[in-house]
């Protein structure tokens, strides 16, 4: 299996009303990087950007 696209999510949500609205950065990083370093990176990009992240994701796809 070969890995053709590695994303780092910031996720977090924004009031829109009565509602919270699920809204995030996305990255598109090396697919040879390792989660465990992407999710160090997504924790100091957390401490610089202005909005309140709740959640890091990292998401991989993948060919058969």
């Amino acid at each position: 299996m070969k890995i053709l696209r590695k994303v780092l999510h910031l996720n977090y949500t924004e009031p829109k009303g009565d509602k919270h609205i699920v809204k995030s950065y996305n990255f598109e990083v090396a697919p040879n990087a390792e989660d465990t370093a992407l999710k160090e990176v997504g924790e100091e990009l957390k401490k610089l950007v202005a909005k309140n992240i709740e959640d890091i994701v990292t998401s991989t796809k993948t060919s058969l």
